[in-house]
Order: C-alpha cells, then sequence, then structure tokens
C-alpha cells in the first residue's frame, strides 16, 4: 500500500510562485437530508479556498461546516485562508509541502490545512498537466465506492436501502446510533428487505456503549448479514470501551473519530482497539498526514477505508486519487452523490463506480 510521495515535493515547479489565497462561502441545498447519530444536515456550505499562481494554474478545494467533527467551520476557514495562510505563502514558490509552511501558525482546523493542501496539489498537477493521483506516484484506475443510508425509521431505513441496493449500490453504509432498540429492529428489517448478497457496512457514529454494540454484531450473526465492518460503534476518546468490542467479535472494527491524526492511529494499533482505520483528508489534515497514516497501517497489517465527510465534490475526488495512487480499494466517497453532483475536476462519480477522466470539468 505504501506509494510515492509527490514527485519532486518541496521543489518547485518551473519557478511557479503563489500569487493568491482566498476563499468564499457556497451553500447548496442536499436532495435529501443527510441524518446521522450525531447531526442532521440540509444543505453543503463551505468555504472554497482557491490558490492561484503567476502561470494562470490553479487549484481549490471546499471546507465543509465540521463544527461536530473537527471544530474546522466556513467561517473559520475563510478567516485561516485570507489572515494567516495568504500572509505566509504569497509570494512564495508553489511547492508540494507548501501546506505544511502553516502548521506552527494555526492550531487545529485540519479541515482548513486539509483544503489548501489538496488546493496546492491540484495546482502542481495542473502545471504539469498530469492527474493528482500520478503526481502522488500512482495510476488512474476505476474505484468502486459505497452509498450512504441516513439514520431513520427502521422501516425507512430498510426502504432506501432496497432503493439504493435495486439502483446498483452492493454496498451500503446504514447510519445507527440513534437508539439501540431501533437500530435492532433496522437491521432485522435489512435482513427482509435486502439480498443475501448486499455488502453492510454499519456506523453507528459513536452511538453505542460497548454492550450495546455487541448486542448489534451478536444479532448482525445470528442473522446472517453480510456485514463488512461496525464503524466507530463506542465514543471516540474511549478506547477501552473500542477495544471491548472488537475483542468481544468477529466482526471487523473500524476506527473512524477515534483515529484522528498519525499520532491517535499508531495508538489505535498498539493498543488493538480496532481491526481497521478510517482515513479522511479533512480529519487528518491533509494528504501528507493521510500518506503517514496509509503508510502506519500498511507496516502493521491494518486494513484501511478511505473515507470522506459530507463536502463537496472537490475534496472527495482529491480523495479519490489519494486511493487510487495509495492502493487503498475499500471506499466510502459518495458525498458527491449525496450533494447532487456527478462530477469534479476529472473524476466522474457514475453510481458506484469513480472513473478518473482525460479530460477536466470546471
Amino acid at each position: 500500500m505504501r506509494f510515492a510521495a509527490v514527485r519532486a515535493a518541496g521543489r518547485s515547479v518551473r519557478g511557479l510562485h503563489i500569487t493568491a489565497i482566498t476563499a468564499a462561502v457556497r451553500t447548496q441545498p442536499l436532495p435529501a437530508p443527510f441524518v446521522t447519530a450525531a447531526r442532521r444536515v440540509d444543505a453543503l456550505t463551505e468555504a472554497v479556498i482557491t490558490v492561484e499562481t503567476d502561470e494562470g494554474f490553479s487549484g481549490c478545494c471546499g471546507v465543509p461546516d465540521l463544527a461536530a467533527v473537527t471544530g474546522d467551520t466556513p467561517g473559520s476557514a475563510v478567516y485561516a485562508a485570507e489572515r494567516i495562510f495568504a500572509p505566509l505563502l504569497v509570494g512564495c514558490e508553489l511547492t508540494a509541502d507548501a501546506a505544511e509552511r502553516c502548521g506552527k501558525a494555526l492550531y487545529g482546523n485540519p479541515g482548513a490545512k486539509a483544503a489548501l493542501d489538496v488546493a496546492v496539489h491540484c495546482a502542481l498537477a495542473a502545471s504539469r498537466k498530469a492527474p493528482l493521483c500520478e503526481l502522488l506516484g500512482g495510476e488512474m484506475r476505476e474505484l468502486t465506492t459505497d452509498l450512504t443510508v441516513s439514520a431513520g425509521r427502521p422501516a425507512d431505513v430498510a426502504a432506501n436501502a432496497a432503493d439504493a441496493y435495486a439502483r446498483g449500490f452492493p454496498i451500503l453504509k446504514i447510519k445507527l446510533g440513534t437508539d439501540i432498540g431501533a437500530d435492532l429492529q433496522t437491521l432485522r428489517e435489512l435482513k427482509a428487505a435486502l439480498p443475501p448478497d448486499a455488502c453492510l457496512r454499519l456506523d453507528a457514529n459513536q452511538g453505542w456503549t460497548a454492550a450495546e454494540a455487541l448486542r448489534a454484531a451478536e444479532l448482525c450473526t445470528a442473522l446472517g448479514l453480510n456485514v463488512d465492518f461496525l464503524e466507530q460503534p463506542t465514543p471516540c476518546a474511549d478506547l477501552r470501551a473500542l477495544a471491548e468490542v472488537t475483542c468481544g467479535t468477529e466482526l471487523r472494527v473500524l476506527a473512524d473519530e477515534s483515529a484522528r491524526d498519525p499520532e491517535s492511529v499508531r495508538r489505535i494499533i498498539e493498543t488493538g482497539s480496532a481491526d481497521m482505520v478510517s482515513i479522511k483528508l479533512f480529519k487528518c489534515g491533509g494528504l501528507r498526514r493521510a500518506r503517514e497514516i496509509a503508510d502506519c497501517c500498511a507496516r502493521q497489517g491494518v486494513g484501511v477505508v478511505m473515507s470522506c465527510m459530507l463536502e463537496g465534490a472537490e475534496g472527495t475526488a482529491a480523495a479519490a486519487h489519494f486511493a487510487a495512487a495509495a492502493g487503498i480499494d475499500r471506499l466510502d466517497l459518495d458525498a458527491p452523490l449525496l450533494c447532487g453532483r456527478t462530477r469534479a475536476g476529472d473524476v466522474a462519480f457514475d453510481g458506484c463506480r469513480i472513473r478518473f477522466l482525460r479530460e477536466r470539468a470546471e
């Protein structure tokens, strides 16, 4: 899974210089509400950070409202872009490590740092007339994503899952964690509504206790559900509870909110708290830190899932390029589909398929 760093990382490309870093907030209603155990989202609001250069090459990426997840908000991202990133980087050479130069000037805010990092790399890729995955040392290949089914009444969740399966999504991420009784009924409804080959990823978004998670896992086994993994069943700060679930079931357990950065991932691996970890660019702070996590997991034989927040298509497209370069095949990159978009740059989101195109769409 280990992959090359950006070729000539840290070196300028034909002397390109950054001439502007700007941010603008945009909002678009979602086709349907996005509901988890932690939040409900009716519209995607994000601050789009754009990096421009003296030869006309540019890159952009949006920072969604992640107040409940990382603390990032569109407002804080605009402040970071205009008051921190621009003063530090405008006039400097465009290099792959440009975003790293802002790390010590801004505490936290991994979403804003990730958006800047993606925008810089997209500008670099544009200057070389190469796709981002090739800049990262990989090759374009077709990928497959799951589709998320929002939390809700058990019968509604099952009906929505059956509809998604019928539309060509064989892998479904089911949002649970609002109430264990309702969640158990949802599992029974899913068993009745879906064919045996439907692959389920069950995400409680920290909503269960360890005992509740083990009850859910036991029912999944009894029902014969085809479960790929349980995602973040317990509160993110309680690795003991997460480890209790991991040790208490044969189902794979995926750490998401607990796996925030390379340091937290190393703790998860050292303590055996989870079988797998989720990598999200906006959670860990960008491509370089995502690479650190992927390399660490590869060395330890720990599985990874390349995932996304509810973010704009540009950020999810960058995650797809990263996954292609890193050789990651388990993907949860459905945000553009949930937001009603099917194209970002040279990436097309065609149902469950993610395809890289030779031409770009602006």
